[in-house]
């Protein structure tokens, strides 16, 4: 009787846990899904993704901790009421659930890994366009200041009068000048390797 008590009892942790394998092989499609949107396209929706299975893996954990320690529990007090051949069984199932909790903290650290991913992507993005801002400010910065400079208000009669001011090619040597600053600007940076 104990020992048909016994089997029973590892039938259905047996079920149980095969439950837990088949929806671990779907949470890992799905962690696969999500790494490869992440890399092709990252977005909050990712992030979304990563943090609902990371939460299914960490119910998963207590409840796989949960079984393991059940099972635990009916090899060391049920021993002398078990039969050979279902402690090894039960014994199987122990390592069973070893290799699901071991399975399912590998997710969760490709889950880390991911969103790592994701946010030195973003991390990236946003330095690009700082860059490219930077640069457009830059090459506006020059000529904006030459024309300001140009914009300013002299007396006629001051000795520290721009003399370019009243000549008639003035405002084509104030625009050339914006021009050379901009070539020196680009050449500089894409010496640099800016551009």
């Amino acid at each position: 009787h104990a020992k048909g008590i016994s089997f029973f009892t590892y039938r259905l942790l047996d079920e149980v846990l095969d439950a837990y394998f088949f929806v671990l092989d779907k949470l890992e499609e799905k962690i696969d899904l999500i790494e490869d949107h992440v890399i092709e396209k990252p977005d909050k929706i990712s992030v979304r993704n990563i943090f609902s299975v990371k939460k299914t893996l960490i119910y998963f954990h207590k409840a796989l901790t949960a079984n393991r320690e059940v099972i635990s529990s009916i090899e060391k007090e049920y021993v002398a009421d078990i039969d050979k051949k279902n402690i090894k069984r039960f014994r199987a199932l122990y390592n069973d659930v070893t290799q699901l909790i071991d399975t399912e903290g590998t997710y969760r650290d490709i889950l880390t890994g991911t969103l790592d991913v994701y946010l030195s992507s973003v991390s990236n993005n946003l330095n690009k366009v700082m860059k490219t801002l930077t640069i457009g400010a830059s090459f506006i910065l020059i000529p904006t200041l030459i024309a300001s400079i140009y914009g300013m208000n002299f007396a006629n009669n001051s000795q520290f009068n721009m003399p370019e001011l009243y000549w008639q090619y003035g405002y084509f040597f104030a625009l050339g000048v914006m021009v050379l600053s901009i070539t020196i600007t680009y050449i500089f940076f894409k010496k640099k390797g800016w551009l």
